[in-house]
C-alpha cells in the first residue's frame, strides 16, 4: 500500500501522531521528501497519479481517466500521463486517440523509450487489425500489450534502438518487408504526389482509407484532390528513413518530410504505416510528428 503523502501535508496544524511504526514511516518519507527538495504539491501530484495507476489495473478506466485528466491540467507537459492517457484509451477500444495521444506526447520529447513502445505496439496492433480485415480474417482479439507507469518520472528518457519486432514466426523472417522497398514505395508516393498525378497517388493507399477527421473514403479523396491540383508547384523532399517495425505483412517507417509550395513550406518528421494487400504495398496509416 503507498503512501499517502497529501493526506500528510494538508494538514495545517501541528501533526499529533501517534508513533506506531506506520506512522514512523510516514514521517521518514516526508523527511526524504524534504531532504531531496520534493514540494509538497509534487508529494500530493504523486499520490493522485499512482492513485490513477492503481485504477488502470483495477480495469477502472473511467475513473482513471477524470482522475488524469484534471491531474493534466496541473501538469499540461507531463509525459507519464500522456502515457497512462493513451494506455486508457486503448484499453477502451479507441487504438486511433492513443496514438494520437501518443504521437502529441513525442512533439515534446522524441526521446522517450516507454511512449515508442507503446506506440510501436499500437501500430502493431492496428496493422494486424487492417490486415485481417482486408483478408476477411475473423480472429479472436489479441491483447494490448502496453506499459502503464506508477510515478510521474517513470518514463525514461534515453535515445530508442529502432530494432524493429522481430515475428514469433521464424518462417515470416525471410519474407519480411524490407526498409528498401519501403524507400522505394515511399518515394513513389512523394513523386506522384509532386507531380499531381492524383490517380497513381490516391492508388497508393489501402481501399476505403480515410483520416479521423473526414468521414468517408469519397470525402477524403475529393480533399486531397482539391488540395493538391489548387498547388502551382509542389517539391517534396524525403529523408532519414528508419524502421520503427516490420512483419511479413506490416512496415512502420519513419521519415524526415519537407514539403514547400508557392505558400507554404514545412519540414516534419512522418510515419507511415505500409501493409501488404494481396501481394501490393497501401498505405494503411499516415501520422505527423512535429
Amino acid at each position: 500500500m503507498p503512501f499517502q503523502y497529501n493526506k500528510i501535508y494538508n494538514k495545517n496544524k501541528v501533526l499529533k501522531i501517534k508513533m506506531n511504526f506506520s506512522n514512523y514511516i510516514k514521517l521518514c518519507t516526508l523527511a526524504l521528501f524534504i531532504t531531496m527538495g520534493i514540494s509538497r504539491a509534487d508529494a500530493s501530484n504523486e499520490s493522485i497519479f499512482y492513485d490513477s495507476y492503481k485504477l488502470i489495473n483495477e480495469g477502472k478506466f473511467e475513473e482513471a481517466e477524470k482522475v488524469l485528466s484534471n491531474l493534466q491540467k496541473l501538469l499540461p507537459n507531463n509525459i507519464e500521463i500522456f502515457n497512462n492517457l493513451a494506455v486508457i484509451e486503448a484499453e477502451k477500444g479507441n487504438i486511433e486517440e492513443a496514438i494520437k495521444i501518443l504521437t502529441k506526447s513525442l512533439s515534446l520529447n522524441q526521446n522517450l523509450n516507454t511512449i515508442y513502445s507503446n506506440l510501436t505496439n499500437l501500430y502493431a496492433y492496428r496493422a494486424n487489425i487492417l490486415y485481417e480485415q482486408a483478408l476477411d480474417i475473423d480472429n479472436e482479439q489479441k491483447p494490448l500489450n502496453l506499459i502503464a507507469v506508477d510515478n510521474l518520472s517513470k518514463v525514461k528518457k534515453t535515445v530508442v534502438e529502432n530494432k524493429g519486432i522481430t515475428s514469433q514466426n521464424k518462417k515470416e523472417v525471410s519474407q519480411s518487408i524490407t526498409l528498401a522497398e519501403i524507400t522505394d514505395f515511399t518515394n513513389k508516393w512523394a513523386a506522384a504526389w509532386q507531380s499531381k498525378n492524383i490517380p497513381e497517388y490516391l492508388n497508393l493507399y489501402k481501399e476505403g482509407y480515410y483520416t479521423n477527421n473526414i468521414k468517408s473514403n469519397s470525402e477524403w479523396k475529393k480533399d486531397r484532390e482539391k488540395k493538391i491540383k489548387n498547388k502551382d508547384k509542389i517539391v517534396i523532399n524525403l529523408s532519414n528513413f528508419k524502421e520503427i517495425f516490420s512483419s511479413s505483412h506490416s512496415f512502420l517507417v519513419a521519415f524526415t518530410q519537407s514539403y514547400e509550395s508557392s505558400k507554404f513550406k514545412d519540414t516534419v518528421i512522418k510515419h507511415l504505416l505500409i501493409t501488404k494487400i494481396n501481394n501490393e504495398l497501401k498505405i494503411s496509416g499516415e501520422f505527423v510528428i512535429r
